[in-house]
């Protein structure tokens, strides 16, 4: 897979994160590549490092939207992109409400990996024990 150019990489990254804030699972699919990695930190349910787009939608996309109440936006407030060839680091803050209606709010950064407009690997770093409490209380 051909390396992508800075600005290929911001916009890829951007689209990413407007499909997720948009709950658009379909579109999401569709930017990354079949043979994405992603790595979620922590020990929780959704925690681990997932290879492959199914294994990613199916263990920590979907799961993720349906803790989430579906009436409220997911909203990613980016702070910065740097990018600079094939890798961007996103800081931002993600919020939602949990079904139960528990204030969701997961400030982070996010290092991607874009080659030839898909994002191959996506590398989380975030407050775990937060994520768990929020999500997985009890």
């Amino acid at each position: 897979m051909a390396s992508s150019t800075t600005n290929e990489t911001r916009e890829t990254v951007l689209r990413y994160l407007k499909a997720l804030g948009e709950k658009d699972l379909p579109t999401v699919f569709s930017i990354v590549a079949d043979d994405v990695e992603y790595h979620i930190p922590g020990d929780h349910p959704l925690s681990g490092v997932f290879s492959g787009r199914e294994r990613v939608m199916a263990g920590f996309f979907q799961p993720m939207v349906d803790l989430l109440d579906p009436a409220t936006p997911y909203v990613t407030d980016v702070k910065r992109i740097i990018a600079e060839g094939e890798y961007a680091v996103v800081e931002c803050v993600s919020s939602s409400k949990t079904k139960d209606g528990r204030a969701f709010r997961n400030p982070m950064a996010a290092i991607f990996t874009v080659k030839g407009g898909k994002v191959t690997q996506v590398v989380e770093h975030f407050d775990t024990d937060n994520f768990k409490r929020t999500l997985f209380p009890g």
